[in-house]
């Protein structure tokens, strides 16, 4: 469909406010059907005689002067339209283009179509693309495939990596085979070019994994991690844009204890990380594999570390757990306790906990369907509001609703896998997962991405949300 200016008929003014016929007709919606809520003189808009007229030409030709009306009436007039004809509309002239970005709009055809929301969306527009595509036509915008990158040009197997994006571009940073083997390289994946290479670095990392990173501006601070021999470290820092590696950092306050299977996640200038293990503290129980429960916070502008508040009662200690910020909220969810010498899980959590960085208040979440799997140390992103997870199926957690959905493959279906990486690219609309570990550790890599322009079909399709899952496959233990 077209996004031109319609063509000019009449006076460019005349045909650039009231539209021409073609227009018209692409918008799909009658004059009739315009002017069923109005008795009234729309000649009492007109500004003057020049715009009287026009007004009067539209109507003696059957075209309604949609755009003579005053922004509220507009806007009143489009609360009303169903969201297929509203994109429809869109897709006429700028000045409507622009009229139907607002969130006012949106946020009307959301609650609408939806009555089930906990909480409301700071971007209602995003969240109705999202949920359309993602929970109303179980997926069907989602796509799999296997990356078309050769096996050579492909880093080496590995798990318990880290992926971080910076401009478009992915930064995998070590990894490791074996409880001894661990890699002290960084490759990078250009999105735009579709391949890898291995970066000329100042400095570089020590051979560790189990370690966490995230991104802040260019820089990638990495926390934790294990050299499978003795070593656990603390804070380094990659500078993406002066290629250096920083292995010590000035850090200021009282700091975290060095860890592995932590979890952090970044909002603005702020790392927040919870929770990991730690065998090497005497202070901790051998048997629970020194598991921490503390939750710490780093201004990356001041280099200082400290507790942040935490109001109310707080996640239990565990690692392999997963952290995600979505407009100002962390959401904390799965994870474990490992017992080390018995080589199992004590304990396996399935609970959801959400972190408000602005009130200092965490609140368990009480999920509606939740899965019955334990999300441990699986690849995870988020899309808008909507928390993804790759287990044995790809689960989505819906913040809003507070609702998961189990939502069906389509395309070539990823390997399942744990301590793999996945990130989801701005801008884009791709997600990149690579390596991990199931049978054997593995250097896979998948992409999933999505078209928000198929979403205009499937408006006019049922909404299949409410539809039976049927059984539910219980998540095999590690």
């Amino acid at each position: 469909m077209s996004t031109e200016e319609p063509d000019v008929i009449e006076s460019p003014s005349i045909v650039r406010r009231y539209g021409s016929p073609k227009t018209y007709k692409r918008r799909q919606i009658s004059s009739e059907r315009m002017m069923e809520p109005f008795e009234m003189d729309l000649g009492d808009f007109a500004e003057d005689d020049l715009e009287l007229k026009a007004i009067d030409e539209c109507l003696s030709r059957n075209r309604f002067p949609f755009l003579a009306l005053p922004k509220d009436i507009q806007v009143l007039i489009l609360y009303m339209i169903d969201a297929l004809d509203l994109l429809a509309i869109s897709q006429t002239c700028k000045e409507l283009r622009i009229l139907t970005k607002q969130e006012c709009i949106w946020r009307s055809q959301v609650l609408k179509k939806w009555c089930d929301l906990k909480s409301h969306p700071v971007r209602w527009k995003e969240y109705f693309y999202h949920r359309t595509a993602f929970v109303a036509r179980k997926s069907e915008c989602l796509t799999w495939k296997c990356k078309g990158v050769s096996e050579n040009d492909l880093p080496s197997p590995r798990q318990s990596l880290s992926a971080s994006v910076v401009n478009g571009n992915v930064y995998y940073i070590g990894g490791q085979t074996s409880i001894t083997s661990r890699f002290d390289d960084i490759f990078v994946f250009n999105t735009d070019t579709r391949k890898f290479y291995l970066p000329n670095t100042k400095g570089k990392p020590p051979k560790f994994a189990r370690h966490t990173a995230a991104t802040v501006g260019t820089k990638i601070y990495v926390f934790g991690g294990f050299d499978g021999v003795g070593t656990f470290f603390n804070l380094q820092i990659f500078d993406t844009e002066k290629c250096e590696w920083i292995s010590n950092p000035p850090q200021h306050g009282e700091t975290p204890v060095p860890r592995t299977n932590h979890a952090v996640t970044v909002d603005d200038k702020y790392l927040y990380l919870f929770g990991g293990n730690d065998t090497t503290n005497p202070q901790l129980q051998a048997s629970q594999y020194g598991t921490f429960g503390d939750f710490w916070r780093l201004d990356t502008e001041t280099m200082v570390w400290s507790v942040p508040p935490s109001k109310g009662k707080t996640p239990c200690p565990r690692s392999g757990h997963h952290m995600v910020t979505i407009d100002h909220k962390i959401y904390l969810y799965g994870g474990g306790l490992w017992d080390d010498s018995n080589k199992m899980w004590l304990n396996r959590y399935n609970d959801m906990w959400v972190y408000n960085t602005a009130t200092g208040e965490w609140t368990e979440i009480k999920q509606q369907c939740a899965p019955r799997v334990n999300f441990i140390s699986l690849p995870h992103w988020h899309i808008g509001c909507f928390i993804f997870t790759l287990a044995d199926s790809l689960w989505c957690f819906d913040t809003l609703t507070e609702c998961w959905y189990e939502l069906p493959p389509h395309g070539q279906r990823p390997q399942k896998r744990f301590l793999g990486t996945a990130v989801k690219i701005p801008n884009k609309h791709e997600v990149y997962l690579f390596g991990g570990v199931y049978s054997e550790v593995v250097n896979y890599f998948d992409l999933l991405s999505w078209n928000n322009a198929s979403i205009y079909n499937l408006l006019s399709l049922p909404d299949m949300s409410n539809v039976d899952q049927g059984d539910i496959s219980v998540y095999p233990r590690q």
